[in-house]
C-alpha cells in the first residue's frame, strides 16, 4: 500500500517538472551580438542570415500577445524569443529547423500557419458532409410521409363524409 503511493508521488513530480527548451550553447560574443541584433535593431552578419531570421519571426506568434507576430511585439517574452532564434540562425539553422524546434518548445499555436494534420483539416469536412448527408435524407423522408398523406376520398368515404357533416349541421340548428 505504501509503495503505491510512493509510486504515485514520484510519478506526480517527476510529471511536474519543468520542460526546458534545448537551447543552443552560445559564446559570449555571439550573446553579445544576438542582444545588439534584437535591442537594438541590428543587421545579422550577413544578408542571407539576416533573410532566414527575419523569415522566422514573421511566421511566428508572440505566446504573450494573442496575435502579434513576434518581428512587431515588444513584449519581454517576445524579446527573449527573437534572442533564441538569433542564436539559432548564427548556427546556420535552416527555416525549417528553427520552426520545428519552436514548436516543440511551445507547441503548434506559435506559427501562424500550423502544419497539417488530418484531424485539424479533414474532420470538420467529413462531419459537414454527413450532416448536409443526413439532412438530405431526413428532407426526403418526410417528403415521402407527406405524399401519403395526400391520398384522395373514394365516393363511398365522400359520401359518408358529406352524411356526418350534414348531421352536425342539423344538431347545431
Amino acid at each position: 500500500m505504501m509503495q503505491k503511493y510512493l509510486l504515485t508521488i514520484a510519478s506526480l513530480l517527476l510529471l511536474s517538472l519543468p520542460v526546458y527548451a534545448v537551447q543552443e550553447k552560445a559564446t559570449p560574443a555571439q550573446k553579445q551580438q544576438c542582444n545588439t541584433i534584437v535591442n537594438e535593431a541590428g543587421n545579422m552578419p550577413n544578408s542571407q542570415l539576416d533573410e532566414t531570421y527575419h523569415k522566422v519571426l514573421r511566421v511566428a506568434r508572440c505566446v504573450k500577445c494573442a496575435n502579434e507576430s513576434l518581428e512587431s511585439s515588444r513584449a519581454g517574452l517576445a524579446n527573449d524569443l527573437r534572442k533564441v532564434i538569433c542564436l539559432k540562425v548564427l548556427h546556420k539553422k535552416s527555416v525549417k529547423q528553427i520552426k520545428s524546434d519552436l514548436v516543440e518548445s511551445y507547441g503548434p499555436y506559435i506559427l501562424y500557419e500550423p502544419p497539417f494534420s488530418i484531424g485539424l483539416w479533414l474532420v470538420p469536412i467529413f462531419i459537414f458532409i454527413v450532416a448536409v448527408i443526413l439532412l438530405v435524407l431526413n428532407i426526403r423522408k418526410n417528403n415521402a410521409i407527406h405524399s401519403n398523406d395526400d391520398k384522395s376520398l373514394d365516393e363511398a368515404e365522400n359520401a359518408r363524409l358529406e352524411q356526418l357533416l350534414k348531421k352536425s349541421d342539423e344538431e347545431k340548428s
